[in-house]
C-alpha cells in the first residue's frame, strides 16, 4: 500500500534540503480514474547553467511496467 499523500508531501516536499533551492513539478499518469506512474521534475537554482540554459531533472519516477505510461 502506499503512503498516504501527506504524508509524501511532507517527507519529500516540504522537509528536503534540496527544495529549498529548486523549482519542483510533479506529475500523476492516470488511466482512467486509476493512477498508473508518477514523476517529478526540478530545476535547481544552484546547478550552473550550460550554454545559457538552466539543466533540468527527472526523478521519483514510480510506474507500473507499461510502455504507454513511460511514453506518456
Amino acid at each position: 500500500m502506499p503512503p498516504l499523500l501527506l504524508e509524501q508531501k511532507q517527507r519529500v516536499f516540504e522537509n528536503a534540503p534540496l527544495f529549498e533551492h529548486c523549482e519542483v513539478a510533479a506529475f500523476v499518469a492516470y488511466r482512467g480514474d486509476v493512477a498508473v506512474g508518477r514523476i517529478t521534475a526540478q530545476l535547481d537554482s544552484l546547478q550552473p547553467e550550460v550554454e545559457g540554459k538552466r539543466l533540468g531533472y527527472f526523478g521519483m519516477i514510480e510506474a507500473e511496467d507499461s510502455a504507454d505510461v513511460f511514453a506518456a
